[in-house]
């Protein structure tokens, strides 16, 4: 699936603030992070069973993409890949001996 505007804005944004050193978590799908703009506040972010990610800041409760977000997202690809994100990233290329995806066709499978 490919990214939206607001979803590669918000994962830039997340970058610049820290990534996934803005990150601290508080339990199995609960995770804080601090706010940008206030000092001494910090935001909520839930991540359910179906892996949406809900913050409670104020682009969060608005069903916007936040940088609150987009930096737990961060985290979470960072210790399960064991790689480091450097950047919201591109669509891949069709690999050698696969299929082009057809219009309209997502290009995620569901995992087992």
């Amino acid at each position: 699936m490919a990214l939206r505007g607001g979803e590669r804005n918000a994962i830039s944004r997340a970058l610049a603030r820290g990534g996934a050193a803005a990150v601290a978590r508080v339990r199995y799908g609960v995770y804080r992070v601090a706010s940008a703009s206030r000092p001494g506040t910090a935001h909520t972010v839930r991540v359910d069973d179906r892996g949406r990610y809900r913050c409670d800041c104020e682009a969060g409760v608005n069903e916007k993409p936040c940088w609150h977000a987009a930096a737990v997202f961060i985290a979470k690809i960072e210790h399960a890949g064991g790689a480091r994100v450097t950047g919201p990233g591109r669509r891949p290329a069709t690999l050698p001996g696969r299929p082009v995806p057809r219009a309209g066709a997502s290009s995620l499978t569901a995992a087992a």
